[in-house]
């Protein structure tokens, strides 16, 4: 949970990560970023605030350079339109996510991505990540 002066500020996003699921590897069911790392590493910590890295970047897709941040979508069924761009879903997660209401949120060109430099995943929302498919059906229940 954000705090900020001990008064609670924040605002529910989700964050489509991938997850090492290879038990012989070091990061085992731990969120790693989809694109650029922070801070040195592709490894997300849980319950920490976790300020984005800011530098000039290219998505490696395009020529096109921005200024980078964490990925976040506004809600549940972006994020389940927006895996539809990968073509391996196997090691792909949706997690809710928290970021400060006074976080800024820039759009990312083309995209329904948004980039925010303050976000935080808890531990108690990454036990309850979804598939793709997991999500569809929570949305369909809806």
């Amino acid at each position: 949970m954000m705090q900020s002066n001990d008064k609670e500020v924040k605002m529910e996003v989700w964050k489509i990560v991938d997850i090492q699921d290879d038990p012989t590897k070091k990061n085992k069911d731990k969120p790693l970023t989809l694109f650029h790392g922070n801070k040195g590493t592709k490894v997300i910590p849980l319950d920490e605030v976790l300020l984005a890295d800011r530098r000039v970047v290219s998505d490696g897709s395009s020529a096109k350079v921005y200024e980078s941040g964490f990925h976040v979508l506004k809600t549940l069924t972006e994020a389940v339109m927006y895996l539809e761009r990968f073509k391996n879903l196997a090691r792909k997660r949706i997690v809710k996510a928290w970021v400060p209401n006074y976080s800024t949120f820039r759009p990312k060109d083309n995209s329904l991505a948004w980039l925010v430099g303050v976000m935080v995943i808890s531990s108690g929302e990454w036990e309850k990540r979804l598939t793709q498919q997991e999500a569809r059906n929570k949305l369909s229940e809806k």
